[in-house]
């Protein structure tokens, strides 16, 4: 899978990566993170991220605050846009979830798509965003012992039924102390649960 070659003038270079990132997911090529891997950029996919770990309260983990809230790239309303040339007009297409429209309002992400895109990927595009995007986040802020696959950017799992936390959370900070009396870590992950919070 090739991306389409890009202009981007006045761009920085990592909205430039982020643009290319996009676009390859959005052609199929999978989730790509860019990440410092101790001070080596890295171009990682997203099933290489994974640390393989289950953190639970019966084996590594010793406290855990969770919350649950809509994030910056929560949507419940998506609308692609897919232009005509040939009758100067621009076509619509909509898929929404009425129920979270309930809960949370009209959260409405946009995309315009190539004039060649057929109507079946522009279905499947719509089916896609919305599944990604009509989801509320679970923030955890953890102490667990110690380990050093638990980095920024990995995903870990966490499953405590007691708080009805079950799913995959990206670790988006990491703390690891190192003292004489043992190894633990600090993580603030956030991911979809499947449990709910």
């Amino acid at each position: 899978m090739t991306i389409p070659s890009l202009v981007a003038d006045r761009q920085t270079l990592l909205d430039i990566i982020s643009a290319a990132c996009t676009e390859s997911e959005k052609l199929g090529g999978g989730k790509l993170t860019f990440l410092d891997d101790a001070g080596e950029l890295r171009l990682m996919r997203e099933e290489s991220l994974d640390t393989g770990l289950t953190l639970t309260g019966e084996n590594l983990l010793s406290s855990c605050i969770a919350s649950a809230d809509i994030g910056s790239d929560t949507y419940n309303r998506i609308q692609l846009v897919r232009k005509n040339s040939r009758a100067g007009t621009r076509e619509f297409f909509v898929k929404e979830d009425a129920a979270s429209i309930a809960r949370w309002g009209v959260l409405q992400y946009s995309e315009t798509l190539p004039q060649n895109t057929t109507d079946s990927e522009i279905n499947q595009r719509l089916s896609q965003l919305l599944s990604q995007k009509n989801r509320e986040l679970t923030q955890l802020t953890m102490n667990a012992a110690g380990n050093l696959l638990c980095r920024a950017g990995f995903l870990v799992r966490v499953s405590l039924p007691e708080m009805g936390v079950d799913g995959k959370f990206r670790i988006l900070e990491s703390e690891h102390r190192f003292t004489t009396g043992g190894y633990t870590m600090k993580l603030v992950a956030s991911g979809q649960s499947e449990g709910g919070v």
